[in-house]
């Protein structure tokens, strides 16, 4: 069977181009190709940009399903915690862990009848004028459009040529740890450049665990920065010292979308972290990923009807950046004066909401 649309990953991205499409037409013949077991083990949490949950009416109805995370106020501490500032907003970006919102949509995506190959890593991708073509060892899968869902280290990209190594663009080093700690009343936690590293270090509290992570533009000093942020946090009574979880390293392409020449290809578009659709500043991918979901549902919807598919994939980006490249464009800009502003949101309160709302929203701040 030829499929109308192969998605190639099964995260937040895929799965999202996957609705958006069944929304556009419940006929289409969706397949998601996932290298991972279902259901997934993904327990770390992620920032969601509240507009999501505005401009997204699919994703609304999940609101009251889903466990978000809705803080009433975030805490800046300065990086050697002896100031504090506290932003508060009327729309709070929201937290939600990888496990919880992937599962979910997988039953979405599922009721509307689109199909899976969990545990199918991907060996080959073809692609050209007569269609696409994927192929595991044992198995040879056809469709009309391919959609590359894969994350940072993308074979569909790779293997089409669009790019070798998306760090060769622009990238926040990463690094989190799962601590298995409910700890009622913490409020999230960031402080912006610390240890004097271009970055940020944070804490997020869940209901069932902490999170405390790490992301540098420098990878050099990002385990000696880490380890001191969490010292600190314990200095502080923020963490017992002698609680321990997993440390993972989380890469992600922050901003890559706007340096790559094309996130396209032969009747194959790239979506999420595949196409650098990450933040500069916060490095969240939730809403980005589903933007560009959106869009290239969009395109694919049209090229599919229209009968002229490869006519039409080129108009990708062109379409994704009039959508949300400003919202990217306008973190870059925050990033670029960080050293500007960051002494002055803890002096006072209205620069500290306007960064806030810059940092978290994407919104310019000059």
């Amino acid at each position: 069977m030829k499929y109308d649309v192969i998605i190639a990953g099964g995260g937040v991205a895929g799965l999202s181009t996957s609705i958006f499409l069944k929304g556009l037409n419940p006929k289409y013949k969706i397949l998601v190709l996932e290298k991972d077991k279902y259901p997934y083990q993904r327990k770390y949490g992620s920032s969601i940009n509240p507009k999501g949950l505005q401009d997204l009416k699919w994703l609304r109805k999940l609101e009251k399903k889903l466990p978000f995370q809705k803080p009433s106020q975030i805490e800046f501490i300065s990086p050697d915690f002896s100031k504090k500032a506290t932003f508060r907003d009327k729309t709070m970006a929201s937290w939600i862990s990888h496990e919880d919102i992937e599962n979910h949509l997988v039953k979405v995506a599922k009721d509307l009848d689109v199909e899976f190959h969990f545990s199918f890593p991907i060996i080959k991708v073809e692609a050209g004028i007569e269609g696409v073509c994927l192929k595991s060892e044992k198995k040879e899968i056809e469709g009309e459009v391919l959609v590359g869902a894969d994350g940072k280290d993308s074979q569909v990209a790779k293997q089409l040529g669009i790019y070798e190594d998306l760090s060769h663009y622009s990238t926040y080093y990463g690094i989190y740890e799962i601590i298995s700690l409910p700890k009622k009343g913490l409020s999230p936690m960031v402080s912006i450049n610390y240890g004097k590293k271009f970055g940020y270090a944070y804490l997020w509290p869940f209901p069932k665990f902490i999170q405390i992570g790490l992301f540098l533009k420098e990878e050099s000093f990002l385990e000696e920065v880490f380890q001191d942020w969490k010292s600190h946090l314990a200095k502080e009574k923020y963490l017992p010292a002698d609680k321990e979880g997993k440390k993972v390293r989380r890469d992600v392409p922050a901003g890559a979308a706007l340096l790559l020449e094309r996130s396209y290809d032969k009747r194959t578009v790239l979506v999420g972290d595949a196409g650098g659709f990450v933040v500069n500043t916060t490095a969240e991918g939730l809403y980005p990923a589903m933007l560009s979901a959106k869009i290239a549902s969009e395109i694919i919807h049209k090229g599919l009807k229209e009968k002229r598919m490869d006519d039409i994939i080129p108009s990708y980006s062109r379409e994704w950046n009039l959508a949300f490249g400003e919202y990217i464009r306008g973190t870059i800009e925050l990033n670029r004066n960080l050293n500007f502003l960051i002494e002055m949101i803890f002096s006072d309160p209205k620069i500290c909401t306007r960064y806030g709302r810059g940092f978290f929203l994407g919104e310019k701040v000059i």
